[in-house]
């Protein structure tokens, strides 16, 4: 079986670059980190890509982006808040006898 890569289709290309400029603004206001924006941008447009056949009956594409784009901020919020990170890689050496 031959495993061949979708191409975004071109509403969606399209749409994403007349939009980038204002939807990395949108997400570094609400992240604060350009490099979260810019992720978050790309994972966005990745995931609507890989449900292609289901963006292609989204009647309104810019708005469907935009309504998307905050779904993505509250993993990264969550992926990089503290309480999350103290919870998954707290420090495991003290139950382990010192070691």
């Amino acid at each position: 079986m031959i495993n061949r890569k979708k191409e975004p289709s071109a509403e969606l290309t399209k749409t994403m670059e007349e939009e980038l400029q204002d939807l990395y603004r949108y997400a570094f206001y609400r992240l604060g980190d350009e490099q979260d924006a810019e992720d978050i941008i790309q994972d966005l447009y990745i995931s609507i890509h890989e449900k292609h056949d289901a963006a292609s009956n989204i009647g309104n594409l810019r708005n469907y982006i935009y309504r998307a784009l905050p779904v993505n901020f509250y993993s990264v919020y969550i992926l990089n808040s503290s309480v999350f990170k103290n919870y998954v890689f707290k420090d495991t050496s003290s139950s382990r006898g010192g070691m």
